[in-house]
């Protein structure tokens, strides 16, 4: 069956405490070792290999697009603005990525795995997941904020020209390229950076079984949790995996997303939270803090950018040596070597 998302989506149950414990980010001292090394199994289900070997492989990084002129905010701004999913051109994934949970809880072999798992340390919790999940998805689709990246190989000074058309405005578009290593740290405070999950109702399924299969192994974890609090984490994880669901036909842009829900709050987060107009539409915005090397306590492990790749455009040897001053002007020594300008033909729109 499908659930009409429209009609089932209502306000969460008054018993379901605000705050959900997202990833093992978040420092959490009276919790065991053994309980955070189930949630990150749990969480990771059958991609944790993929996950690990992208990771550690040394030719792979994190591409960032963005127009021209965001390059200037973010470093004048000192940081990356997360903005509300449906101020973006995927908008409609998240809610995407709901109905694909929905149906796969409660059609596909996976699905029943997953909520008798659950089911297994807390009973009959499996039972009312389907409603947990869809009288939270509402209010997770009006508060969700993100800033996505994309896999990059070190040999690539090209970009992807889907993602080119895509993302960013104007003429005038770039992609900012770091190794994950330095860019993960980003994920802290309330903040959790997944892999996006390309597939059908079939492959989410698979993935809800792999979920399943490490709650058993790691059920022991949660023998001394109270029920509330079992509850809590299954719906974090659920709501979790449903915002980083994408229809196949993305599948060329291997997105990563940065995620931060608003109904699950940090007080890092909420200082963060700040009023901008982007693109002529005034939005509330959380920003990802960066340091420059002009500042005061920068290192190079803070912002490790590996290279920015001019998108395609008309005047490329230009526009490179305005990217390579305004680099250098935030003190970036080799900014001459960091920008590239993509190969890939310009085409003037008719």
């Amino acid at each position: 069956m499908h659930f009409g998302l429209a009609r089932r989506f209502r306000a969460p149950n008054a018993h379901v405490a605000p705050r959900l414990i997202w990833e093992a980010v978040i420092a959490h001292a009276d919790w065991a070792p053994e309980l955070l090394s189930a949630l990150a199994a749990i969480r990771a289900g059958n991609r944790q290999a993929a996950r690990q070997e992208f990771f550690s492989d040394h030719d792979r990084f994190f591409a960032h697009y963005t127009s021209a002129d965001t390059v200037k905010k973010v470093l004048d701004s000192r940081g990356f603005y997360m903005r509300n999913s449906r101020l973006m051109n995927d908008h409609s994934e998240v809610s995407h990525g709901f109905q694909m949970v929905l149906t796969a809880v409660s059609e596909t072999d996976g699905g029943s795995q997953y909520k008798a798992a659950w089911s297994s340390v807390e009973p009959r919790l499996g039972e009312r997941l389907p409603q947990l999940i869809a009288e939270w998805a509402g209010k997770v689709m009006d508060d969700c904020f993100i800033i996505s990246v994309s896999e990059h190989l070190a040999a690539d000074d090209d970009g992807l020209l889907s993602m080119w058309r895509a993302y960013g405005t104007g003429d005038l578009r770039v992609a900012l390229v770091a190794r994950p290593g330095a860019v993960a740290p980003m994920a802290e405070a309330g903040v959790f950076l997944t892999a996006c999950l390309y597939g059908d109702v079939h492959d989410v399924g698979r993935e809800l079984g792999g979920k399943a299969a490490a709650l058993c192994r790691h059920a022991g974890a949660f023998r001394d949790l109270s029920p509330d609090l079992i509850e809590q984490l299954a719906l974090a994880d659920a709501v979790n995996f449903a915002v980083s669901i994408k229809h196949p036909g993305f599948a060329e842009e291997r997105e990563w997303r940065f995620v931060y829900v608003t109904d699950f709050p940090s007080a890092e987060m909420n200082a963060r939270r700040e009023a901008v107009v982007w693109g002529g539409i005034p939005q509330i915005v959380y920003k990802l803090p960066i340091i420059l090397p002009c500042d005061a306590g920068w290192t190079p492990d803070r912002l490790s950018l590996e290279r920015i790749i001019l998108g395609p455009c008309a005047e490329s040897r230009t526009v490179r040596r305005g990217l390579v001053q305004l680099l250098g002007d935030y003190g970036f020594e080799n900014a001459d070597d960091i920008v590239r300008a993509s190969g890939i033909p310009y085409r003037q729109k008719m």
